[in-house]
């Protein structure tokens, strides 16, 4: 995962890019292809049914979960992978 920002640039339960640092990210990305007409793969993930699980199970819970979330992103081993939370 590539988490080239500052601490302060980073979602404090996940350790992802906050929304800020992932725009940002986003903007050198498309930035790059319209140079180099080389593009990357963007992709928005969303958990089903989370306010609901939220709901369920309590902040905690949802807590863990989105840990667990970014946990396998980080672990995906995929090269040049970029991953945030908004």
């Amino acid at each position: 995962m590539t988490l080239q920002s500052s601490p302060s640039a980073l979602d404090r339960l996940t350790g992802l890019l906050d929304r800020c640092a992932l725009l940002d990210a986003l903007r050198e990305v498309l930035d790059s292809c319209r140079k180099t007409g080389r593009c990357r793969i963007v992709a928005k993930l969303d958990i089903d049914g989370f306010s609901r699980f939220n709901a369920l199970h309590g902040h905690l819970a949802g807590d863990a979960l989105l840990r667990a979330v970014a946990a396998r992103l980080g672990s995906a081993g995929v090269r040049g992978l970029t991953a945030g939370r908004t």
